[in-house]
């Protein structure tokens, strides 16, 4: 453990470096004051900041040793590193993992294509897709649904004018869930 004083992105960041961090993990406040703003604020200012995964754990999650792990996808192929990371935390876990995919519409030639692919890349993992309007909500009823403790979603390199259209998603995965968040790189 350490006590550092300066700012909280600068430190922790200087942390991971200097003592090569695998992944950070934090804990998220529930108040609805200036402590659910600071925090939230915090966390995403890591998520958005890290050289290195961020495990971000919503105040009301229960500590369970048999964690149900699920990987949000776009079907991108840059997700490759981190629906690999992402099988590798399972595994670590003793866990299966699915990947869900959320479609607005009916899937394209170009997704089922993608769905194919990586029905045939990763064997062992299960493959559900979501028809929703709403990526978050949808992603929200699957993982309450079906009891996942854990989300991992893909941290995409943004400029800062469209972080200010993601950091409301990524704010209300962090607030409404009752799971942990992996942001991972690709």
């Amino acid at each position: 453990s350490s006590l550092e004083i300066g700012d909280f992105l600068f430190t922790v960041l200087d942390i991971v470096k200097k003592e090569d961090i695998d992944y950070i993990v934090m804990g998220t406040n529930g108040e609805n004051s200036f402590g659910q703003k600071f925090f939230g604020s915090q966390t995403i200012a890591v998520i958005n900041n890290s050289p290195v995964p961020v495990l971000a754990i919503p105040h009301n999650v229960e500590f369970i040793e048999n964690r149900k792990f699920a990987y949000a996808t776009m079907f991108d192929d840059k997700e490759a590193g981190a629906i690999k990371q992402m099988v590798g935390f399972a595994k670590k876990h003793g866990s299966d993992l699915t990947i869900v995919h959320v479609e607005n519409k009916e899937m394209d030639f170009d997704a089922m294509m993608k769905k194919r692919e990586f029905e045939v890349t990763y064997p062992n993992v299960k493959i559900e897709i979501l028809k929703n309007n709403d990526v978050e909500t949808a992603l929200i009823d699957y993982c309450d649904m079906y009891n996942v403790d854990v989300l991992g979603i893909m941290h995409r390199e943004l400029n800062p004018f469209q972080r200010l259209f993601t950091e409301s998603h990524s704010r209300r995965l962090l607030t409404d869930a009752d799971f942990a968040i992996l942001a991972l790189k690709g």
